[in-house]
């Protein structure tokens, strides 16, 4: 399917729209802009489940004749989104090429794994990770492209495309195509957007001028510098000998329970605009009350310097000397200036925020304590901690398994990429790869079970050493081995036993 020709075509596409707008939303909360909430939420209808909302008020919520107070956003979504991107993603990825480890290693096997260490760390991969995750989180799933650019790099590259540019295509749930777009300029009510359609074996691209809603005529990529150093088509069945296509998808999590049929992932916070609607308005009243609640002071009229005709008057505050005032000395006690103090009713706003939080936070799949919440405030324990952090342990595996078929897919291209443009003269294999390995254990607690297995001598070192360390490679585990085996004098005796 060649990209778009119609020049009166809506962008992005109709079809697109149901997810369009639910990304829209997303998009809001995860970046946390005002203006955005304020916009999407005025523009729904009446019927609609965001019309009734803290943010689809047409006036400003604490106004008075002198000043208005503006709304308060609390960044709950995009906190979700960061942390859950540094609970998969936080720690060293596992990354080997099977038959590269043991006495029976494969040589070449052994030379991809270390060309793959080597590109892993030229691309900055744990990083571009972890912006992904957080991505995904924020908007439900996020697309990873390998790609490469041999004007900037004698590598490799991998690019995150986010959700919100991208309109894809399926079947039987699996991505066989998909379109990104970009707005590259605005100029003179003139939309330049830039479409990059991937289809099996061939990518496209395409420049288009048309305006906010419409994609308008295809335009030469010379015409902007953005896109001038552009193929209009590369064959990569020829180049690369890859058939299918280059990018990946990899949803947050599944299903989405909006578009029920769709492969698109949901957001950490899908169904959970309410409690942070409300959110912020319990905490845009904390600062209301704050701002109300401020110290006053009442001062005579005489205390006012006038500022002239038509320019009213003030009292300045920093003044240290008044002069004199004529009036009756038996009311002079009463002629100074007074103090006005307001309550504030702090501690009841932050009960009700800090149970919105909680709320938010677990409905979310994690662990209060994971965002450095004590639940209900009173001390815990090390191990009570680690019963709590079951929740967030539990989501952050669940994410795992969506990244590591699209992860190993993708590494695996990158070393194409890199044998066929680059010219590196290793093969390409395909990677294992793990992650979300965050291992919240009770140390004291691990420390404890080891020694009562020992004493009852129900398990061996090695069964031991892994119960403490699995995620290590069997290499690693018996290095281990060998090293406590040394340590305790339990070398094998070299006589056998015989006596």
């Amino acid at each position: 399917m060649p990209l778009p020709t119609d020049t009166k075509a809506t962008w992005p596409p109709p079809a697109h729209a149901g997810i369009a707008s639910d990304l829209a939303v997303a998009d809001a909360w995860w970046t946390g802009d005002p203006n955005k909430l304020t916009t999407i939420y005025r523009g729904a209808t009446p019927t609609g489940s965001r019309f009734r909302s803290f943010w689809s008020r047409s006036k400003q919520p604490y106004q008075d004749a002198n000043r208005t107070l503006e709304r308060v956003h609390v960044p709950v979504a995009s906190d979700i989104a960061a942390i859950g991107a540094d609970l998969l993603f936080g720690e060293e990825l596992h990354i080997t090429i099977p038959d590269a480890h043991g006495d029976t290693a494969d040589p070449e096997a052994e030379k991809v794994e270390a060309r793959l260490d080597e590109l892993t760390d030229l691309i900055n991969l744990q990083s571009t990770l972890l912006e992904a995750a957080e991505v995904a989180g924020g908007l439900g799933g996020v697309y990873l492209r390998p790609t490469w650019d041999q004007a900037s790099a004698a590598h490799p590259l991998l690019a995150v495309i986010h959700a919100d540019r991208a309109v894809p295509e399926w079947r039987w749930g699996r991505l066989t195509a998909v379109t990104f777009w970009s707005v590259v300029a605005t100029e003179a009510g003139v939309v330049w957007r830039h479409l990059e359609r991937h289809e099996p074996g061939v990518i496209l691209t395409g420049l288009y001028a048309g305006d906010a809603d419409h994609l308008g005529a295809m335009r030469p990529l010379t015409d902007r510098p953005e896109t001038a150093g552009y193929e209009p088509e590369i064959n990569i069945r020829t180049l690369l000998g890859v058939d299918g296509i280059l990018p990946r998808y990899v949803p947050n999590v599944r299903p989405n329970h909006r578009h029920r049929s769709s492969p698109h992932g949901r957001p950490d916070t899908q169904g959970l605009e309410p409690l942070m609607d409300a959110l912020d308005e319990a905490y845009s009243s904390l600062m209301r009350d704050i701002d109300l609640g401020k110290r006053r002071i009442i001062v005579p009229a005489e205390f006012l310097e006038r500022k002239g005709r038509g320019q009213g008057a003030r009292f300045d505050t920093d003044q240290t000397v008044f002069s004199p005032l004529d009036m009756d000395p038996a009311n002079a006690d009463k002629a100074g200036i007074t103090l006005v103090d307001f309550a504030i009713r702090a501690d009841e706003h932050l009960a009700v925020v800090t149970d919105l939080v909680q709320r938010i936070v677990s409905s979310a799949g994690y662990s209060p304590q994971s965002f450095g919440m004590q639940g209900d405030g009173a001390a815990i324990t090390a191990t009570e901690v680690s019963a709590h952090e079951g929740l967030s342990e539990r989501t952050t595996e669940k994410k795992a398994r969506y990244w590591h078929g699209p992860l190993a897919d993708v590494l695996e291209l990158l070393l194409v990429i890199d044998a066929k443009v680059f010219n590196s003269k290793v093969a390409p294999m395909r990677p294992v790869v793990e992650c979300g390995h965050s291992d919240h254990r009770d140390p004291a607690t691990m420390a404890n079970t080891l020694n009562l297995i020992g004493m009852a001598q129900a398990a061996s070192i090695e069964t031991k050493v892994r119960m403490l360390h699995p995620e290590w490679e069997k290499p690693q585990v018996d290095a281990e081995v060998a090293a406590i085996k040394a340590e305790q004098n339990l070398a094998p005796d070299p006589t056998g036993g015989l006596p």
